[in-house]
């Protein structure tokens, strides 16, 4: 992964970056991996809940149907957890930087 500071980027780089933790998550964090799967699994299966949550179409949803949506939420928030402690720790690190820049802390 290219080295940025996220203090000097824009919100495309930063978004881009993001996106890349997601990546790197799937490559690396086997917990990640697997929700990641199934969550996928469940939303190629289920083609009224691809309309519903891709294309924001409106569908009247079956009893599974409305199950398995239910776990897509589940399954997402648990994918958020992840990412947002990745996130948390790039940030500490680059507050690091930053502040390592400013000349606060000598190495």
């Amino acid at each position: 992964m290219k080295d940025f500071k996220l203090y000097d980027m824009d919100s495309n780089e930063f978004y881009k970056l993001i996106d890349s933790t997601r990546v790197e998550l799937k490559k690396h964090n086997d917990g990640y991996r697997k929700i990641s799967d199934k969550l996928h699994k469940i939303m190629d299966k289920y083609t009224n809940l691809q309309l519903l949550l891709e294309d924001e179409k409106i569908v009247e949803l079956n009893t599974e149907e409305c199950k398995k949506l239910q776990e897509i939420v589940s399954l997402g928030m648990q994918l958020r957890v992840y990412e947002e402690q990745q996130i948390f720790f790039l940030g500490a690190r680059e507050n690091y930087f930053y502040i390592q820049n400013l000349g606060i802390i000598k190495v």
